[in-house]
């Protein structure tokens, strides 16, 4: 989702074009890892910080994965085979349409099976402990966390568990430090008919543009705050995003 697919853009370009529309010179990079389980992501992603050396990791992972149904996808291997376009898995014809009338009653439909299936929804304490090994290898670089929350999804059983998972991980930032950033406060200034494409999961146009918004305050609030306390703090030169 980080990508922006099925849209030309992400949220992650729009918050590096933000920025730099500000008069910070950013240079932004993109790390993505479609189909990893939160165990294998978060190998590459401690690697990734450890030879990147950002100065900010804004931080998408299992935010989604963490409120829906698992999918058992063994896409790991086939994917480390394939170059970085082809590797990209294929959307559900509902994640490439807008919202409908249909919507609400297919986001009520998917309640009623994921409900009455054995299928469970992703494991919070792997997806926290990821997290929160990340957010130790950014300490021990020199890096600022910015954590982003879980999205509210269509179904709303699937929001109450994103619901969980953001307070969960509210609670892990609170106590190691770094940058929170609570989505589902953004995401409630607006409907989910706005803001989430018809499948009630990936992201609209307009919902990309406000959680990079969100972002790119949250992190110009911080270097104002640094530079408010006397601490020296460069802007952004290299971030990396990586998703789990």
């Amino acid at each position: 989702m980080i990508k922006g697919t099925p849209h030309k853009l992400g949220f992650f370009q729009m918050t590096c074009g933000l920025l730099a529309a500000k008069g910070m010179s950013v240079q932004g990079k993109l790390k993505s890892y479609p189909g990893f389980s939160s165990k294998d992501a978060r190998k590459f992603v401690l690697r990734d910080i450890r030879y990147t050396q950002p100065e900010y990791v804004i931080i998408q992972f299992a935010t989604t994965d963490a409120s829906v149904v698992l999918r058992f996808v063994n896409a790991t291997r086939s994917i480390l085979k394939k170059s970085a376009e082809e590797s990209r898995l294929p959307l559900a014809p509902a994640a490439k349409k807008r919202t409908s009338h249909l919507s609400t009653l297919r986001w009520q439909v998917q309640d009623f099976i994921s409900l009455a299936s054995s299928k469970k929804i992703n494991n919070f304490d792997e997806c926290l402990a990821a997290q929160s090994a990340i957010m130790d290898e950014c300490f021990r670089n020199s890096a600022v966390p910015v954590v982003l929350s879980a999205f509210p999804c269509g179904p709303k059983h699937k929001t109450r568990h994103a619901a969980l998972y953001t307070q969960r991980l509210r609670h892990l930032v609170d106590a190691k430090g770094g940058i929170f950033v609570d989505l589902f406060e953004s995401f409630g200034v607006g409907s989910k008919g706005d803001m989430l494409m018809a499948d009630g999961a990936h992201l609209t146009e307009a919902a990309h543009v406000m959680v990079a918004s969100t972002i790119a305050d949250a992190i110009r609030t911080h270097i104002a705050s640094a530079c408010m306390s006397g601490r020296r703090i460069d802007l952004p030169a290299t971030t990396v995003e990586p998703v789990g």
